[in-house]
C-alpha cells in the first residue's frame, strides 16, 4: 500500500493475482520523485494478473470546495481508464481498460495481466511487437508524437481533486500537465475500427519481444496486456471540471515493476540471504535487550531480595535450638 504523507487517508495498491503486492523503495528515486510523487518497486510475473485499487479512508480530507476526486490509471504510459471517487463512495479498483461493443449493445473490460518481456536484436518483417501499441500511445498522448518505451514497466495513477457536473458526457480525462484532452486512446478503445482491432490482438500475445536498442540500456523484465473481454455493466459518465487552483494532479503514485531476480540484482529487493540475515541480527538484538533487562530487574530488587545459599542452614539450626530449649524447660 502507497500512501503520501501530505495526502492523509490517500492509498494506493497494486494486487497481483488477487493478494497486495509487497512494496519496496529505491531512496534515490524517492528523492528525485519530489513530495507529490511517491515511487514504489513490486514484482512481476509473467501471466499473472493484476488490478489496482485506490481508497480514500476517514482521514481524508473531503471538506475543501466539497470535491471529488478523479483518479486516473495510466499503464506502461498508455491511458487505461479513470474513475470519480466521492464520499459515498471512498475507492475503486481498476480492473482494466473498458470498451463499448456497439453492434452488441454491451460493455466489456479487459483484464490485466504482465507478460515476459524478450529482446531481440532486430525484429521480424511481419513481427507485432509491443513498442508499435506504445506508438499509438505515444502518438496520441505526446505532443510531438514520436515513439518512445520510457514507462515501459510502470504503472501510475494520478488524482485530481474536482467537482462532479450533472450532465452525462462521454468518457474522458484531460491531464491538466499538459494541456492536452487524452480522449483519444479511450475512444480508441470504445471504438470498433480497424485500429481499435489492431490494438487488441498486438497487446495480448503469449509474449512480448522488443527490439534491444529501443530499451537504451534499461532493464525491462516484463509489459503489460490485456485479457479477453468480460461482459459488465455500462458504467456511469458524468462530467469532472477540476480545480484551476491545483495546477494539476495533487498527488501521483508510481509503481515499477520488474521480475525478482531483477529487484535482488538492482539491490531493491534483499536477497534470501540479506533477509536471514536481517532476521538474525534483530533476534540477536532482541535476546541482547531481554538479557539486559533481566539483569536490570534483579539490580532493583535490592540485596535484601537477593537469595543466600547459607540462609536456609542458618534458620533451620535456629529453630532446632530453640526446640532444645523447651524441652529442657518442660523438665525443670
Amino acid at each position: 500500500m502507497a500512501i503520501n504523507d501530505d495526502i492523509p487517508g490517500l492509498q494506493v495498491t497494486v494486487l497481483v493475482d488477487g493478494n497486495a503486492a509487497p512494496e519496496f523503495v529505491d531512496l534515490a528515486v524517492e528523492t528525485r520523485d519530489g513530495c507529490s510523487a511517491t515511487t514504489r518497486y513490486i514484482e512481476s510475473r509473467g501471466d499473472a494478473t493484476f488490478t489496482v485499487q485506490v481508497v480514500c479512508d476517514d482521514d481524508y480530507g473531503w471538506g475543501y470546495k466539497d470535491h471529488a476526486i478523479n483518479a486516473v490509471l495510466f499503464v506502461d504510459g498508455g491511458y487505461v481508464d479513470n474513475c470519480i471517487i466521492g464520499q459515498t463512495g471512498p475507492s475503486a479498483v481498476f480492473q482494466g481498460p473498458t470498451r463499448y461493443d456497439a453492434s452488441r449493445r454491451e460493455w466489456s473490460v479487459r483484464g490485466m495481466k504482465f507478460s515476459t518481456v524478450r529482446t531481440v536484436e532486430e525484429p521480424e518483417a511481419d513481427f507485432t511487437s509491443l513498442s508499435q501499441v506504445h506508438e499509438l500511445f505515444t502518438r496520441m498522448n505526446t505532443k510531438n508524437g514520436r515513439a518512445s518505451l520510457a514507462e515501459l514497466g510502470s504503472i501510475r495513477i494520478e488524482i485530481y481533486r474536482g467537482a462532479v457536473t450533472d450532465r452525462r458526457v462521454a468518457r474522458r480525462v484531460a491531464s491538466l500537465a499538459t494541456g492536452a484532452m487524452l480522449s483519444s486512446y479511450s475512444s480508441l478503445l470504445h471504438s470498433d475500427d480497424s485500429t481499435s482491432s489492431a490494438v487488441t490482438s498486438a497487446a495480448a500475445p503469449s509474449g512480448l519481444e522488443i527490439c534491444e536498442k529501443s530499451l537504451k540500456g534499461r532493464s525491462v523484465t516484463h509489459g503489460s496486456t490485456f485479457s479477453a473481454p468480460q461482459r459488465i455493466p455500462g458504467p456511469t459518465d458524468v462530467g469532472f471540471e477540476a480545480l484551476e487552483e491545483d495546477q494539476g494532479p495533487i498527488a501521483t503514485f508510481r509503481f515499477l515493476y520488474k521480475s525478482e531476480a531483477t529487484l535482488i540484482r538492482e539491490g531493491i529487493k534483499p536477497s534470501y540471504a540479506q533477509a536471514l540475515s536481517a532476521n538474525a541480527r534483530a533476534v540477536a538484538g532482541k535476546t541482547k535487550t531481554n538479557t539486559k533487562a533481566n539483569k536490570m530487574s534483579n539490580n532493583e530488587r535490592g540485596p535484601s531480595a537477593r537469595v543466600d545459599p547459607l540462609a536456609a542452614p542458618a534458620r533451620a539450626a535456629a529453630l532446632s535450638a530453640r526446640k532444645n530449649r523447651r524441652q529442657r524447660q518442660r523438665q525443670l
